[in-house]
């Protein structure tokens, strides 16, 4: 019978994950450089994550208030080298706005704004919606273009992440991005001011349900809003708050069914204008002691209270 639950924080994911090795712990995460071994270990557990990892980008700032150009920085991303090299093929490349594993995940691939389901970029696309983008936009060359600033935690691995995707788009696009560190502890209030170009950010699933997703960042006077979705003179502006519109019909339709279809057009809509540029779905990667018995994995990371009875540990 289990009496006692000790939750130790270390406060540093090494710390933790050596502390485990050690048999202090029963369960650690595993940081990204150990990644590679952990997965041969019999005690390493994978588990899918209601998590997305996107970069927000800002449609009151200039250049991204030209739909071409959104565009043409999202399809010029080769998300593999982000989710197969730099975080070891432990999450999934998407162009997902509802995370796979939910209710109203679209069962059908979504695809990016090129029309396709592929996750490497398209060079030649990318560079023929950026040429475009800076006719719509009356800039007369890349040089013209407003500095681009990509803002992101000073965390080492957040960093490392924000540099291979201004390496990318200089690489591809020919377009200098400055990457602009924020202490993590000062980062939602910095975003949340709704004044920052382009961020990276992270949403993990508070309930399994597309009204977390779609009306919280994209719906009117959302506070999670910040990139002025539907609130903006872009001329995407007007169909936006169509857009808008609809999510609140769907949010409170009782067909759950017909709901999900409205869902699965709404996010399809928002894939083709890149609302957002999403980035990977995330899982949940950690050592377990296997003495550690009846934790289910839930995708999202909690533990349904009707499971304690059955969670014990053999000694």
């Amino acid at each position: 019978l289990l009496k006692k639950i000790k939750f130790s924080i270390s406060g540093d994911a090494n710390t933790s994950y050596q502390a485990y090795l050690s048999n202090q712990y029963d369960q650690t995460g595993i940081p990204i450089v150990k990644l590679d071994y952990a997965k041969t270990r019999p005690d390493y557990v994978y588990a899918p994550s209601l998590s997305l990892t996107m970069i927000q980008l800002n449609y009151t700032v200039k250049p991204f208030d030209i739909l071409k150009i959104r565009q043409a920085f999202d399809v010029a991303l080769d998300r593999n080298l982000i989710t197969k090299y730099l975080l070891r093929g432990v999450v999934a490349p998407t162009h997902r706005y509802i995370p796979v594993g939910m209710y109203g995940a679209n069962p059908q691939a979504v695809t990016g704004p090129d029309g396709s389901t592929g996750t490497s970029g398209n060079r030649a696309k990318a560079l023929a919606l950026l040429r475009q983008g800076l006719q719509e936009g009356g800039y007369k060359s890349i040089s013209s273009l407003p500095l681009i600033t990509l803002s992101t935690t000073n965390a080492l691995g957040s960093l490392k992440m924000a540099n291979v995707l201004a390496d990318e788009w200089e690489s591809i696009l020919g377009v200098a991005v400055r990457i602009n560190p924020i202490d993590p502890n000062l980062y939602d209030q910095t975003y949340g001011t709704g004044n920052l170009q382009a961020w990276v950010y992270a949403w993990q699933a508070d309930y399994p349900d597309p009204h977390d997703w779609l009306a919280v960042f994209f719906g009117k006077g959302e506070s999670y809003n910040n990139m002025h979705y539907g609130q903006n003179n872009s001329p995407m502006a007007k169909d936006q708050q169509a857009t808008q519109d609809a999510i609140v019909r769907a949010d409170t339709m009782a067909n759950l069914s017909a709901r999900a279809s409205i869902y699965h057009e709404i996010e399809q809509k928002l894939a083709n204008e890149t609302a957002w540029i999403p980035l990977y779905q995330s899982s949940y990667n950690y050592l377990q002691n296997p003495k550690v018995h009846g934790m289910v994995d839930n995708p999202l990371g909690i533990i349904n209270p009707e499971d304690w009875h059955a969670i014990y540990i053999t000694i």
